[in-house]
């Protein structure tokens, strides 16, 4: 089991940088309105469970065809100090 929260902007309006000013769709679609967008979200390692034995099935995000997600708020990633402080600013209240 992992976590799972929502995205903050869905793949089909995402594109891959060409690198020469154009892009690239990452999802290949012809969709026009929003709510013909497939339901997606986003992995969290928030909490992980794992059977004992399992761990030599999963791939190197530590999922497979057979996890399940658990719904959970977005969360925030602290990496860096610089990460903290952003944290600690928009918390202030």
């Amino acid at each position: 089991m992992l976590c799972r929260q929502p995205v903050l902007t869905h793949p089909c309006l995402t594109m891959f940088d060409t690198g020469s000013g154009t892009g690239k769709q990452i999802i290949k679609h012809e969709h026009y309105q929003r709510q013909q967008y497939p339901e997606c979200f986003e992995i969290s390692h928030y909490i992980c469970m794992f059977r004992y034995g399992e761990l030599k099935n999963l791939n190197k995000n530590m999922y497979n065809d057979d996890t399940h997600y658990n719904n959970i708020d977005r969360t925030v990633d602290v990496d860096s100090e610089t990460d903290y402080k952003q944290f600690i600013l928009n918390n202030e209240h």
